[in-house]
């Protein structure tokens, strides 16, 4: 269990966890703190009060979370992936006093949410016109390109459109 999902799980644990902290800890060494905290709380109250049913199971997503706020990326992005710790100890710290959402999209979406927000998205459709004008795009080999093999019809096209609108 990640101490720091466990906490970020419950807004109560998390305010408690910042009001007993000690007063003189930079940001380093308060991470380090609440992940103490919060496995001690997990290990003597915490495994007992999920499995009477008196807590959820922790639920709390750093990927959906970041992917809710997009333009943050740059500051939790870490060798091609999202550092989760940095995310959890985020809302803890800032989110849940500000109230900030943690929107419940799916996980998958937030991943490519995340993994898709620094690249060009080209959406190609059936056209006549569509191989003159791709000419004049320069895709490049990290853009992301969505294409259509077979004629839609408006009915199919509206119905992609919905789904892909619903998606993002």
């Amino acid at each position: 269990m990640n101490p720091l999902i466990y906490l970020a799980s419950y807004s109560d644990l998390a305010h408690i966890a910042l009001m007993s902290k000690p007063l003189e800890y930079n940001t380093y060494e308060l991470m380090q703190w609440l992940k103490q905290w919060g496995n001690l709380h997990y290990t003597y109250h915490g495994q007992y009060e999920i499995a009477q049913g008196l807590r959820k199971q922790p639920d709390f997503d750093p990927w959906t979370y970041i992917a809710t706020y997009p333009q943050t990326k740059h500051q939790f992005w870490e060798n091609d992936t999202l550092n989760e710790d940095l995310a959890c100890f985020s809302w803890i710290v800032y989110g849940s006093y500000i109230g900030q959402s943690q929107k419940h999209i799916p996980n998958h979406i937030a991943k490519l949410v995340l993994e898709w927000s620094n690249k060009n998205v080209y959406i190609l459709g059936n056209s006549i016109e569509l191989p003159k004008n791709l000419k004049k795009v320069k895709i490049q080999p990290d853009d992301v390109v969505i294409g259509f093999k077979r004629l839609l019809t408006t009915y199919q096209r509206v119905s992609h459109l919905t789904r892909l609108y619903a998606i993002l």
